[in-house]
């Protein structure tokens, strides 16, 4: 989503499967290549600075520390790609991506986790629940219910 160059070092052949389902998923070259207008939806829970360190500010990341969750979207064609991403070092069990804030009407969709290529029907309401664990992240495409993630590129929303 940010649209940062790939650069992989490694031996391909004896690269472990998670290092290449994330170099090689269709779906995050996807969103690599047409998303676009990518923005910081809001952040959730316990993102106070505690120290600095140069100009970058570090959330409380000891364990027991409320989790510090930054939600992320662009447009994907007629979906939307969202990141969650936990910079605190404790678990966000639940996370709520609110549908309107990511600029979706509070109807039916489909969800699908890049990663886990899994895909479900999150049925008319306002937001969608996920978990996200400490220092994690998630990568999911919103789109039209029924629409499958990889069509999302070919009409606007």
């Amino acid at each position: 989503m940010a649209k940062s160059p790939l650069m992989y070092g490694g031996q391909l052949p004896i690269t472990d499967n998670v290092t290449l389902n994330l170099v090689t998923n269709e779906l995050a070259l996807l969103i690599n290549s047409h998303s676009a207008n990518d923005l910081q939806v809001a952040y959730q829970g316990d993102c106070s600075c505690r120290h600095k360190s140069g100009f970058a500010c570090h959330p409380h990341n000891l364990p027991g520390a409320a989790p510090c969750v930054a939600t992320w979207w662009s447009s994907l064609g007629r979906c939307k790609a969202v990141a969650v991403l936990n910079v605190g070092a404790v678990a966000a069990p639940d996370v709520d991506v609110t549908f309107e804030k990511i600029g979706l009407p509070p109807v039916g969709h489909s969800v699908t986790e890049v990663y886990e290529k899994k895909t479900w029907l999150v049925e008319p309401s306002k937001s969608l629940k996920v978990s996200v664990p400490g220092t994690g992240g998630s990568l999911f495409v919103v789109s039209p219910a029924g629409t499958e993630a990889a069509q999302c590129v070919d009409q606007a929303w």
